[in-house]
């Protein structure tokens, strides 16, 4: 179990900041970066220090508190983007300003919201689609890890963050890739994220205390394929743009790619700048919601191991080192986490694996940033044309249907095509489409012209597959572990304590399987490289999941309004190498999971509420009070 005295000390630890800062200058955020004080000061933000990018908070002992709300909007529209510089280097900013704030040194920091709301704008929300509001580090990603290259992570400790609100983020509120030590969260409400409130991988001895996580975010105006093209866009721009894709009924250049790309992305920023739909008398700009939900996994809070959260369900155990451990949690409400999870269909990479990395690819076919080659968007169902038949008496008309099976570009997909192309290593990123231009998919997509291909899919992705060419589901478009909605997401965690922790209205609106039982094959039926729990994950909904971690406690903590439109719904899932753990009190109620007969790959629309699968200690999981569990080897 965690230190009895983890808050206490943390919290004196804060005090003793407070009273070193009270002692020392008052300082404005210019003030700030030019003289890195480290004996102790307070640091007023206003709205315009967040206008020049990412508020790097580098040196400590210094309390930083916010003097007014704040929407963050910084550079210039449209791009809201960064230019390469000392303090905005490349990496990590090659992604853009992923965060308000981060927080780069050890010697002890209090961000004191001061009961006031820090939030994205609703136009570099949708700029600037990876985000969290705080970073606890100095990037997102560890090394190796993340859709680009980045260095070794500088991380963070002996960090407060209290008192306010942390509003609209295109991610998460407060976010830690991994490594953040002796951290409070406290009194905090963090609403409108797109993933998670708080999302902390590797954190240890952290005490997250009386804060409100959610609802998610309702007014979601794109698909990832939006920030995929913009992601794609200096890909494009680094190649010769006299060189070309080549059609067999009519190439072109880099240029016109890039051009394309410029139009739907010009075209759908206006469209939203003016309150209209991302799509508004614009057809190829193909990047509409239809639910304004995240279409995503969404969850409350997600504490896990180092390094990111993608694959699925983690089955094995991490050692100390990389678990998070010693974390207390108390007095936390979890509410209204509602998404609709879109699954998107990739292709296998013939000569690749999936090496488990955010971004990655590997297992999929994918562009330059891990963006997935998304096979069933990209094949034309047909076009059906009616004429009449005037041989006959009375006249009937006749139906006919083309292009069933052929390329249907978007420009995303031509992008991918052409940086897969003629990008070499050093301006191609992740992608990996092989590139014979006579074959696989590369020769089914420019069989024809830019707009439509010549040749049926069904002769490149046969059944059973032929070419090692196959489709996989049960990921998004990121070619990320579909895993539904989780409330408070448990995961390579070592001692921790939950009390009171209250997990209302997690909903998951998503549709059912886009496959085939077919296409989930045995022995595992995952189909996604990374999955590990059968059948399709995307549409299920968990109050609780605690995944590969001992030692944890939860104490009167409640769980109700569980809800899956097309699967099923349960309290607490405990599963993978998991140990000694313990609930009192647990109360579980309402839960609603798929009322119509679903086939597999969906699954059933069952209501549990406490599952423990096979793979747990179960001699070692105990319950006492309301809900005493029922153990379920599944």
């Amino acid at each position: 179990m965690p230190d009895s005295n983890l808050k206490s000390n943390l919290q004196s630890a804060a005090g003793a900041i407070e009273a070193a800062a009270a002692a020392g200058p008052s300082l404005t955020w210019s003030e700030y970066k030019a003289q890195k004080p480290t004996g102790g000061a307070t640091v007023t933000l206003t709205e315009a220090d967040f206008n020049q990018g990412t508020l790097r908070i580098t040196t400590g002992n210094v309390v930083f508190r916010i003097t007014s709300d704040i929407i963050i909007q910084p550079g210039s529209a449209p791009d809201f983007f960064p230019v390469e510089s000392t303090e905005f280097p490349f990496p990590p900013y090659q992604l853009g300003w992923f965060a308000g704030i981060t927080v780069e040194t050890d010697q002890g920091v209090v961000i004191d919201l001061n009961g006031y709301c820090i939030k994205q704008s609703g136009l570099f929300a949708l700029q600037q689609r990876f985000y969290a509001i705080i970073e606890l580090g100095d990037q997102p990603f560890l090394e190796n890890q993340g859709p680009s290259q980045f260095g070794p992570l500088v991380p963070c400790s002996n960090v407060t963050i209290r008192n306010g609100i942390l509003g609209t983020s295109s991610h998460h509120g407060i976010h830690s890739p991994g490594g953040a030590t002796n951290i409070l969260l406290e009194n905090l409400q963090i609403q409108n994220f797109e993933v998670a409130g708080i999302h902390l991988n590797g954190c240890k001895s952290t005490v997250i205390s009386s804060c409100s996580l959610g609802p998610a975010r309702r007014d979601v105006p794109v698909l990832g394929t939006y920030s995929q093209c913009r992601f794609i866009r200096s890909w494009v721009a680094a190649i010769d743009q006299t060189a070309v894709l080549p059609f067999l009924d009519g190439a072109i250049t880099g240029a016109e790619v890039l051009a394309d790309l410029d139009n739907v992305l010009a075209t759908a920023y206006n469209n939203v700048s003016l309150g209209r739909s991302v799509n508004f008398r614009a057809p190829e700009c193909n990047f509409l919601t239809g639910s304004g939900t995240p279409i995503g996994s969404a969850y409350g809070l997600v504490l896990n191991k180092k390094g990111v959260a993608v694959n699925g369900f983690l089955m094995t155990a991490p050692g100390a080192a990389d678990a998070a451990s010693n974390l207390v949690v108390e007095n936390v409400t979890i509410i209204d986490i509602v998404s609709s999870s879109l699954e998107v269909v990739g292709v296998s990479n013939p000569v690749g694996s999936d090496d488990g990395s955010y971004g990655g690819g590997g297992g999929f076919l994918v562009g330059p940033v891990g963006d997935v080659f998304r096979i069933d968007d990209l094949t034309c169902p047909g076009i059906a044309t009616s004429t009449p038949d005037l041989s006959v008496d009375p006249v009937v008309i006749r139906t006919t249907t083309a292009k069933v099976g052929v390329y249907k570009s978007t420009a995303l997909s031509n992008a991918q095509l052409f940086v897969n192309l003629r990008g070499n290593p050093q301006n191609k990123g992740t992608a990996n489409i092989p590139t014979d231009p006579a074959s696989g998919i590369m020769g089914w997509a420019l069989s024809g012209d830019k707009t439509f291909g010549t040749q049926d899919i069904a002769a490149v992705l046969t059944t059973p597959p032929t070419n090692n060419l196959y489709r996989i589901y049960n990921g998004d478009s990121m070619a990320h572990s579909l895993k539904g909605n989780v409330g408070l997401f448990v995961q390579g965690v070592q001692d921790a304590s939950f009390e009171n922790v209250d997990v209302e209205k997690v909903h998951q609106t998503g549709i059912g399987a886009k496959g085939t039982t077919a296409d989930y094959p045995p022995p595992n039926h995952t189909s996604h490289p990374t999955q590990n729990l059968p059948w399709y994950q995307g549409s299920s909904c968990r109050g609780i999941v605690v995944a590969s971690s001992s030692q944890i406690d939860f104490s009167g903590c409640s769980i109700s309004d569980m809800l899956s439109f097309s699967s099923s719904t349960t309290g607490v899932d405990v599963m993978g190498e998991s140990s000694d753990i313990s609930t009192t009190n647990l109360t579980v109620k309402r839960l609603q999971g798929c009322s119509r007969p679903e086939s597999l790959p969906n699954l059933p629309g069952v209501c549990c509420p406490f599952v423990a699968r096979a793979t747990t200690s179960q001699t070692t999981l105990t319950s006492s009070g309301k809900c005493p569990v029922r153990i379920f080897k599944t």
